[in-house]
């Protein structure tokens, strides 16, 4: 029963981390997976980047410039994630960050639960 009420909370997030995505990057449906335990949820969003953002990412300055850029828009935009988070574990987010990887063009949000 537990496994089952897990699975759900799981799939929950993925579905809002999707909608989350496009809503506010503005980004079509891309694939989405969540890994989580008791303390920290992780979503993986595969083929994240831009064709013009990979091309962009072949130099150290301009790949910190994108990263500054994503994290930015990310924590001014965090606030309702953080909340259903919040809502479908029963835990408190105590810290979120965004990771965006250049060369396996994968985005991670990470976020501490209590």
């Amino acid at each position: 029963m537990l496994t089952l009420y897990f699975e759900y909370r799981k799939k929950a997030i993925a579905r809002f981390a999707g909608k989350f995505l496009k809503q506010e990057f503005n980004l079509p449906s891309k694939a989405v997976s969540v890994l989580m335990d008791n303390y920290t949820v992780l979503i993986r969003v595969d083929r994240f980047l831009s064709t013009g953002e990979q091309k962009m990412g072949t130099s150290k300055q301009d790949t910190d410039l994108i990263r500054q850029i994503y994290s930015k828009i990310f924590d001014k935009m965090k606030g309702p994630f953080i909340d259903y988070i919040n809502k479908i574990t029963g835990q408190k987010v105590i810290s979120s960050q965004i990771e965006v990887n250049f060369e396996t063009k994968i985005l991670l949000l990470v976020f501490i639960l209590s």
